[in-house]
């Protein structure tokens, strides 16, 4: 169902964040990329505020990466 892959979703997204959480910081400093790239968002800086989103995916991926070799 519609509802199940939802939260199939949300569960997948929390371990995630958990994890990325655990292994970056105190490495980064994610309240500012955060605050960035909402302020890019809302001052529509759209190519600005893609750019951003990207690089956080970017560095969260590469921390959660070296973080789950050892799991």
């Amino acid at each position: 169902s519609l509802v199940g892959f939802c939260a199939e979703l949300h569960d997948r997204a929390t371990r995630f964040r958990n994890l990325s959480n655990r292994v970056a910081y105190p490495q980064r400093d994610v309240a500012a990329e955060h605050a960035a790239l909402c302020e890019a968002a809302l001052a529509r800086r759209a190519a600005a505020a893609a750019a951003l989103l990207e690089q956080h995916y970017r560095r969260t991926a590469g921390f959660l990466g070296g973080g789950l070799e050892g799991q």
